[in-house]
């Protein structure tokens, strides 16, 4: 389900501006780590739509700052 950055999209996480293995926005070209987003890649949907695009970005962005701002891996954060 995890799949890299491809040419259409942006190459680091929209959270943590790392890159690495990120999930590709079937919508958009916003690219996450699954850390990131507090979320195992069997959490996620096939077809992946952002926080960007679903709009819940506020949401999210305030929920990995409140961690930190650092990547975490959700079984080590207790989710």
């Amino acid at each position: 389900r995890q799949s890299v950055a491809k040419d259409h999209n942006n190459d680091v996480c929209e959270l943590c501006q790392g890159d690495g293995d990120l999930i590709c926005c079937e919508e958009c070209p916003a690219v996450f780590h699954c850390a990131c987003l507090m979320r195992t890649g069997e959490e996620l949907a096939a077809y992946y739509v952002c926080p960007r695009c679903d709009g819940t970005f506020e949401e999210v962005e305030k929920e990995f700052q409140d961690y930190g701002g650092r990547v975490a891996l959700p079984e080590s954060a207790g989710w």
